[in-house]
């Protein structure tokens, strides 16, 4: 085991990840698990109103965190030396007659500790995936569209998912946080922000990672083509000095049509990772015969030879899931064997998908008062609580 520092170019793709899919690198796994993590921030942080209700439902949407602590609210400090700081939550209005303002992403940098294990500096962006009843109908606009935007006007041909290109670039001026720019203007912007500050400083090399599952997956994509597109990874004083965007996304939909995804196979400074679960219908949805196309480099999982699963179908999609598959599977459609990459007590963080006889609570991060983690950022159940008397 090398390390992130030694061989972050590697991991984030400069090679096409040759060598590192099958089987998966150790390194690798490591780095799809940091990444993951940090894709279940941003939904560990958003209000929805279900696991855990919302006070008052003018909070649904919203952060429940601030920025300067939300990695340690939901426990990515103790223990780990891949330190950010979160820069900016980014906000979406979608297309629709609610005239809301949802919280979509965040922008986080790694700090000068954080970068130093890491090997660079590292810009990151994660996604949140369909969590509002009302994004349902957002995924349901599947028409194919033209996005200029994003692509180019030279690259007509190059077309995308409709509903979530809209909400993408959505303006409302009846949208509290929308009102003049949308998800799109808000995360183009701390990016710009951030390439520009720290190009100048020249301390570390620069890098920008963009992460999340399912819708979020989507986004990231999006985002990600956006961004080496419109050279968003260069800084304004020098536009040749553009550094590499990786997307590490998990159960990813087809986001375009086969120009689009030959548009990105084109872009040397962006490389796109999937993570497939077999078991998870996500992927399969939006199919080729309909003009969507898959796109980057693929890491399959089949959660169904998982022995510690309760009922592997019931939960594919779920992003601990997809951690746990990447940290146990051996191979493709390989045998499950419990290693120290991730604790398999994780499954059960907002599920009840581990076998009964694990002796583990469901949802176990819903109710928090049954778990506690050490200093050394490891996570254990609590013991049984006792009534008060």
């Amino acid at each position: 085991m090398s390390g992130f520092a030694d061989n972050w170019r590697e991991l984030s793709g400069d090679n096409l990840w040759t060598g590192l899919l099958d089987p998966l690198n150790s390194d690798l796994r490591r780095y799809i698990i940091h990444y993951g993590e940090r894709a279940g921030a941003i939904d560990d942080v958003f209000i929805d109103g279900k696991l855990i209700a919302a006070k008052k439902p003018q909070f649904v949407g919203l952060p429940r965190y601030g920025k300067a602590n939300l990695f340690e609210e939901v426990g990515l400090v103790k223990g780990n030396p891949y330190s950010y700081d979160v820069k900016n939550y980014v906000y979406g209005s979608p297309k629709l007659p609610h005239r809301t303002s949802n919280l979509m992403a965040y922008v986080a940098v790694s700090t000068d500790s954080g970068s130093i294990a890491l090997g660079r500096r590292d810009i990151l962006i994660a996604w949140r995936g369909t969590k509002l009843k009302s994004e349902l109908d957002v995924d349901k606009v599947t028409k194919l569209r033209s996005a200029p935007q994003i692509v180019g006007h030279e690259n007509a041909a190059a077309m995308v998912h409709s509903g979530w290109f809209d909400y993408y670039t959505h303006v409302d001026a009846r949208a509290p946080k929308n009102k003049t720019t949308s998800c799109r203007d808000q995360v183009l912007a701390a990016v710009r922000t951030l390439v520009n500050e720290y190009a100048e400083k020249e301390d570390f090399e620069l890098s920008i990672t963009i992460t999340g599952r399912g819708t979020g997956a989507a986004f990231a994509i999006l985002s990600g083509m956006d961004i080496v597109c419109n050279s968003y990874n260069s800084p304004t004083t020098d536009t040749e000095k553009a550094c590499l965007v990786t997307a590490i996304v998990f159960g990813a939909p087809r986001v375009g049509n086969e120009a689009f995804a030959t548009l990105q196979s084109t872009q040397d400074m962006l490389q796109i990772l999937r993570v497939t679960n077999e078991l998870d219908p996500m992927p399969k949805l939006l199919p080729a015969q309909e003009y969507y196309k898959k796109i980057g480099e693929e890491v399959r999982l089949n959660t169904i030879n998982s022995p510690f699963l309760k009922n592997p179908k019931d939960h594919a999609h779920e992003l601990e899931v997809y951690l746990h598959g990447i940290a146990a599977q051996q191979g493709v459609n390989g045998a499950f064997n419990s290693t120290g990459f991730r604790d398999i007590l994780m499954v059960n963080k907002t599920l009840d998908g581990l076998k009964d006889d694990h002796k583990v609570v469901p949802a176990i991060w819903v109710l928090h008062k049954f778990m506690v983690q050490d200093d050394n950022g490891k996570w254990a159940m609590k013991d049984d609580p006792v009534d008060e008397v």
